[in-house]
């Protein structure tokens, strides 16, 4: 049955990443959240962090999870097609981290009515799906990529993914949604001849997906409590400051400055302000000092029929070829990117010997191999040196 069973972890991406903005090189590795949905063997949801793992990363992971996913076209059109798995689970099986024990988890569980089950420590075992698409993840992208650390398989002298580091953190979002969405979705399930795409379709002709029926009442359970002061000019928070029409006039029913309830969601430049005279949130944008966004999340848009087919077609051998040729192209461009912060000494430890880099193999791979040796006379070898042994 679809959505019985969903298995979450995140991981440390084996690569280092780019800023996509200043290409400086991020000192830490990406954190990755997958969602596994074990009817299919498939993801359901991601989400990419470069914060360690956390409870917004967590909670960001299962959102993407149950909603469509219809922010892949606007924010990658070179995906070919729709990632269709979505809706709410019966029950989540994680690992015991932090991040799944926090008081914001608990929380936001509670008021979707999702059941969540611990499984024992450093027993990976219990959640083998989405153990084994890790390992299948290496070996389909990263371990393929300009800054890969090889999970730690070679000496430090061996290589130099820092230094290597050539894809910013936007491509290596793309490469991972082009990877799941026409790689593997497309692909055999085991030893079977029906794709994870088609098991999916297969199994909504028994069992009906649920999706949200309020988008906002949906978005604030993710959101995590805080409080701020309201001010004349709205709310400060480190150099952002957020304010709107509803915002001026509580402020003008209050009267003085005091503190407020707010909701944070996964956008930094937005916030939910809990009105205190009758309780309704509202919402506020940031007018001063926005970032850069996460990838947005999806609407909510009913899914379409399709046709099922059993087994593997050529169609979905020509997605997979197509997916290929894309991760490629991204490749190639980041490998002939110069990046705009060299990295000195003081910036990576030095190793036993720094391993060329991937430009470095390159240039050596085209330039012509040495001329041999020309073979010498042992005669006259024996006689030079008896010349310069009387000299």
């Amino acid at each position: 049955m679809p959505n019985f069973r969903w298995e979450i972890d995140s991981t440390r991406i084996d690569l280092y990443v780019l800023d996509p903005i200043t290409r400086k090189l991020i000192r830490a590795r990406p954190t990755l959240y997958i969602v596994f949905e074990r009817f299919c063997d498939a993801p359901i949801g991601l989400h990419l962090d470069i914060h360690p793992p956390c409870t917004n990363g967590f909670l960001a992971a299962l959102r993407n999870a149950i909603l469509p996913k219809n922010y892949v076209r606007q924010c990658f059109p070179q995906v070919q097609t729709d990632w269709m798995l979505c809706g709410f689970p019966v029950e989540v099986f994680a690992d015991n981290g932090n991040e799944n024990w926090s008081i914001h988890t608990q929380a936001a569980l509670a008021a979707m009515r999702l059941g969540i089950a611990y499984l024992p420590p450093y027993v990976p075992r219990y959640k083998p799906g989405v153990e084994r698409f890790f390992r299948t993840l290496n070996q389909l992208l990263a371990h393929k990529l300009p800054g890969t650390t090889l999970g730690k398989k070679l000496p430090k002298r061996e290589l130099d993914p820092q230094r290597d580091a050539k894809l910013t953190l936007v491509e290596l979002a793309e490469l991972l949604h082009v990877t799941i969405i026409d790689e593997y979705m497309h692909m055999t399930m085991g030893r079977g001849h029906m794709t994870h795409n088609r098991k999916w379709l297969s199994g909504l002709q028994i069992h009906d997906i649920e999706l949200p029926v309020d988008e906002k009442e949906f978005d604030l359970t993710f959101c995590r409590p805080d409080s701020r002061t309201l001010r004349q000019t709205g709310i400060h928070i480190r150099d952002m400051r957020f304010q709107s029409d509803d915002l001026a006039e509580l402020y003008g029913r209050m009267g003085r400055e005091q503190k407020v309830k707010l909701l944070k969601p996964s956008d930094p430049n937005l916030l939910y302000v809990v009105n205190p005279l009758n309780g309704n949130p509202i919402k506020v944008d940031a007018v001063d000092g926005r970032v850069a966004s996460p990838l947005p999340y999806a609407s909510l848009l009913p899914l379409e029929d399709e046709e099922l087919e059993g087994v593997q077609t050529e169609e979905d051998l020509a997605v997979i070829e197509q997916a290929q040729k894309r991760k490629q192209d991204i490749i190639t461009s980041a490998k002939l990117r110069k990046v705009s912060d060299e990295l000195t000494a003081s910036d990576v430890k030095e190793t036993f010997g720094r391993a060329p880099s991937f430009q470095d193999i390159a240039r050596e791979a085209a330039a012509p191999p040495p001329a041999p040796p020309a073979a010498v006379d042992p005669l006259m070898e024996r006689l030079r040196r008896k010349l310069q042994g009387e000299s």
